[in-house]
């Protein structure tokens, strides 16, 4: 790992391998899941490079990887029903995202929010703020 300067007497990390971060536990206390996140993609965007995208959900429990969710990128996440099922925000870098409620033991979704995740109206599903990031 390298150092790249991001502002004024600030540096950041530059990541050369996927690594893990925004570790959450479920409310049984015995699912975990974080995000795996990938160095930027475009090598010659240079003024990028210290930036990592996060292309992965991992869901584990008793220490073992038992559901793994692809995407462009995932924005936001949460537990959701118990620990039962993952709520999730993805999309592109820049664009509209999408939100999925997912069933962990099977990998099925359940719902899908049809609109922009970003610029939800106040009428919205919980499970839908949940995924996005809103407070609930």
């Amino acid at each position: 790992m390298t150092l790249c300067s991001g502002g004024i007497g600030q540096t950041a990390p530059i990541r050369k391998k996927p690594f893990r971060d925004s570790f959450k536990t479920a409310p049984d206390g015995v699912t975990k899941g974080w995000l795996v996140e990938y160095p930027w993609p475009d090598p010659d965007d240079t003024s990028q490079a210290w930036r990592t995208i996060p292309g992965k959900l991992e869901i584990a429990r008793h220490g073992h990887v038992i559901r793994r969710f692809d995407a462009t990128a995932f924005w936001n996440w949460s537990f959701w029903a118990g620990g039962k099922e993952v709520v999730y925000e993805v999309g592109p870098v820049h664009g509209e995202t999408g939100c999925f409620r997912v069933n962990i033991a099977s990998g099925k979704i359940l719902e899908e929010w049809k609109g922009d995740c970003r610029n939800l109206p106040d009428d919205a599903p919980q499970w839908v703020k949940a995924a996005s990031g809103d407070s609930l």
